[in-house]
């Protein structure tokens, strides 16, 4: 089957011989209500990888990074591609066909301030959902800094050199977006 997408906002992914995974959800922080309006900061998530063409988009940056199939949410849309559901308001798309049809195999796009463009078939990955960071009083001297697209090297992951790659944290390279939050 197609990966489920990380909650909240990452697209699913799509299952054929090269099965897709789900798209990274987001990490945010609301003054009120969920939704974009509410929004202070917000890490996207990166975009979801295939058997074949290994890992999707960088998710966070202003604009977020796009996989093979499915292009980086930016600050005023959500990444698209051509045959897969795009990205919208915290929403990453979901990959082409459905998620457990056997047909079609994509990435989902990652979930963000606006989502990552979801993979198409075959088997190409999703884009990365964009970081936001507020300009209203409440947040100052903020930045959000894009993910990288691979695991590093030497984390133990057997099938490093094959398959998509999952973040491991900011502290080495990510593949979702990170915030850091100081206080005075």
């Amino acid at each position: 089957n197609g990966g489920s997408g990380g909650l909240p906002g990452g697209g699913y992914g799509t299952r054929g011989d090269a099965s897709g995974a789900g798209g990274g959800g987001y990490s945010g922080l609301f003054k009120a209500a969920h939704n974009q309006g509410g929004a202070l900061l917000i890490a996207g998530g990166g975009g979801g990888g295939t058997g074949w063409a290994g890992t999707g988009g960088a998710g966070g940056g202003a604009t977020a990074g796009s996989g093979a199939g499915g292009t980086g949410g930016t600050q005023l849309v959500g990444g698209s591609s051509g045959t897969s559901r795009a990205g919208s308001a915290l929403q990453g798309g979901n990959a082409s066909g459905q998620q457990n049809s056997g047909t079609d195999d994509g990435g989902g796009g990652g979930g963000g301030y606006f989502g990552g463009g979801g993979g198409t078939s075959d088997a190409t990955t999703g884009g990365g959902g964009s970081g936001f960071v507020s300009t209203n009083a409440e947040v100052s001297n903020g930045s959000t800094t894009a993910g990288a697209a691979e695991t590093p090297a030497g984390t133990g992951d057997s099938d490093y050199s094959n398959y998509g790659k999952g973040g491991v944290g900011p502290a080495t390279a990510a593949t979702n977006g990170y915030l850091l939050i100081k206080t005075a």
